[in-house]
């Protein structure tokens, strides 16, 4: 696994390339603890490139997520891949902090985010509740 880091409107936003695995995140560990370190505000994370993603990766996102949240910061994850999804889900890593695309990402992590948060939440009516 390969990270990579860049910025859209003033947003770290972190591109993750490979797999995310137990052997694989030893190497980036210390890079993206570094990046987190030095971030403000909401962080993205880009998974669009992400081709796997097993316990130890899975790991590595929970502990940034909790590291922003200790610090009042949140993470987005973007452009998850479907491969993807079912493992971040059951971590709860899905959901209220996830975006279809990584332009949905950086509007949701705007500090002049222009949305209703309830849109966030499922398209219920409501005939369905």
């Amino acid at each position: 696994m390969k990270i990579s880091e860049s910025y859209r409107d003033g947003i770290l936003v972190v591109g993750f390339d490979g797999d995310s695995d137990a052997w694989s995140v030893p190497g980036v560990r210390e890079r993206l603890v570094e990046l987190l370190t030095n971030a403000s505000g909401v962080v993205v994370f880009d998974l669009s490139h992400a081709e796997g993603i097993d316990d130890g990766g899975v790991s590595l996102l929970c502990d940034c997520k909790r590291r922003l949240v200790a610090r009042g910061q949140d993470l987005i994850i973007g452009g998850e891949q479907e491969a993807l999804k079912a493992p971040l889900r059951k971590a709860h890593l899905i959901g209220s902090i996830s975006a279809a695309s990584i332009d949905e990402a950086i509007t949701m992590a705007s500090p002049t985010m222009d949305i209703d948060p309830s849109s966030l939440l499922n398209d219920l009516d409501d005939e369905e509740l």
